[in-house]
């Protein structure tokens, strides 16, 4: 199948290792598209799954091998990671590798997880791998799901769609895996508040260009998605980055260049947020506005974030550095920063963050 993306664009899809080129432009196989978006006339249909590549042809890692931050020299301070820790076990995750792979397997601080990068809706999400007692282990079918990876389980041989982290097909079909709290940092970042993190190998036992970004590019806001899609919610541009977030029920999105490098103080299902973006960078992160139970209330002075009750000093990592709370850490929210329209196909309810309703 063609994909459209307007006139001539090429992309290489590293995750498929080299085997593959998607070429943009053109007709789409599917029938009468609408030439903007890749979508049928009337904007709907129902979503199934489409067969792109062989099963595993885009490899995921199992006991993945790491290195010291200082056994990582070719990562530069501004390359993105995907970050997670547990009991005080940090890990990176460079998304220059993870575009290759977009599933590694592993326990981490005592937890069986799965890490996962989707680089057509560049979500990187971090899943409990444990479901109803049993550790499930995940590879890549190859086919997609409304412009996005879908993962299956080799116990059940379920397939899930990783951007909503929900079984689609197969026995456990219907079951959500459980969002974990992670992030998606600048090496820079993640490096000074995590000096002790290990960093995912080069040494795959694969063959990869893992300095070349092969999706550079592809993120432009007013582009469509890389594949054919059931409906695009249209309050914002398709690739508009937003940190998403879900609460008891209550999701919610915050447009990354709309809000700005700035901090935003929201209450989602009852929980009082602090969500911090930096539109600089393309990247946001949220966490629970409070210490000890005691709540917080932010604000943002001459580049700074302090906090109100303390005047304490906090970094966009959630730590206090200085004042009466330095040292203490907020509580991140499991989140994902990812294209406006994965997050509203996954969310079809969501509600868009500004500052009007913070």
């Amino acid at each position: 199948m063609k994909l459209w993306l307007g006139a001539s664009l090429v992309i290489i899809l590293a995750a498929i290792g080299g085997l593959t080129v998607l070429l943009y432009g053109g007709s789409s196989s599917t029938g009468d598209l609408d030439a903007e978006l890749g979508l049928p006339i009337n904007r709907v249909r129902e979503p199934h799954i489409i067969p792109d590549v062989p099963r595993d042809a885009i490899p995921p890692l199992f006991a993945p091998e790491y290195v010291r931050a200082d056994e990582a020299p070719w990562l530069e301070p501004s390359h993105l990671i995907l970050g997670y820790e547990n009991n005080r076990d940090a890990r990176a995750y460079p998304l220059l590798i993870l575009n290759w792979h977009e599933i590694v397997n592993d326990k981490i601080g005592g937890r069986d997880v799965v890490i996962t990068y989707c680089p057509l809706c560049r979500s990187g999400i971090v899943f409990d791998s444990t479901v109803d007692g049993r550790v499930l282990s995940f590879g890549n079918t190859g086919s997609l799901y409304e412009s996005a990876m879908v993962m299956y389980d080799k116990q059940t041989e379920s397939y899930w769609w990783q951007v909503g982290g929900l079984a689609i097909q197969g026995p456990l079909e219907g079951t959500e895996l459980t969002i974990l709290p992670s992030v998606i940092s600048t090496w820079r970042e993640w490096r000074e508040t995590h000096p002790d993190t290990l960093v995912l190998s080069r040494n795959t036992g694969f063959v990869r260009n893992y300095d070349v970004d092969s999706f550079a590019g592809y993120d432009r806001k007013d582009t469509p998605p890389g594949w054919p899609i059931s409906s695009l919610d249209e309050r914002l541009a398709p690739k508009e980055f937003v940190v998403g977030i879900s609460i008891n029920g209550k999701a919610k999105a915050y447009p990354i260049s709309i809000l700005g490098d700035s901090i935003h103080m929201d209450e989602v299902g009852g929980e009082r947020l602090l969500v911090i973006t930096k539109a600089s960078e393309k990247l946001g992160t949220v966490f629970h506005a409070r210490v000890d139970g005691a709540p917080l209330t932010f604000f943002m002075e001459d580049g700074e974030i302090k906090d109100e009750e303390t005047g304490s000093l906090w970094n966009s990592a959630g730590i206090a550095v200085g004042g009466p709370l330095e040292g203490r850490r907020l509580t991140q929210v499991p989140n994902s920063t990812e294209f406006w329209f994965a997050w509203a196909l996954a969310h079809p309810n969501t509600e868009i963050g500004s500052w009007n309703n913070g």
